[in-house]
């Protein structure tokens, strides 16, 4: 489950909305400056490192399509789970009325295929304690 972030998340990023890495750590900069140096620059560069704090890693990655929290054995886990739009064509004909030159109404058959768009997890964080503990792929 761990992997180190070698490139920035572009999937990922693109759903984070709106807001860019630059926007995020000017919302969060007193999180950002308590942070050691390192995870700093990784979370400014897009990237994720274990023991980031939620802070960083909303700097680097947005805010999370969906959010589940938990104990267990006296461990809070939560999971932050990411979103990718995903679009497909779908194959449709139908039938288009046209008027022949006689003024009756013919129909011919036309391809009009349908685009269907939904959105799948993607991407999670796995945190401990409020620090990362792995990411990965869904």
């Amino acid at each position: 489950m761990k992997r180190f972030l070698a490139g920035g998340l572009v999937a990922v990023a693109l759903l984070a909305g709106c807001s860019t890495i630059e926007d995020r750590a000017r919302e969060r900069a007193a999180a950002l400056d308590a942070l050691p140096s390192p995870m700093r620059e990784a979370a400014l560069k897009g990237h994720l490192r274990e023991g980031m704090t939620p802070d960083a890693v909303y700097v680097a990655l947005g805010r999370p399509a969906r959010v589940t929290e938990g104990i267990e054995k006296g461990v809070r886990h939560e999971r932050w789970v990411y979103l990718q739009m995903e679009s497909r064509q779908i194959s449709a004909w139908r039938d288009v009325p046209y008027r022949l030159i006689n003024g009756t109404i013919a129909f011919l058959p036309t391809y009009d295929p349908i685009t269907v768009t939904h959105a799948r997890d993607s991407f999670e964080v796995k945190f401990e304690n409020g620090k990362v503990v792995g990411w990965g792929g869904l």
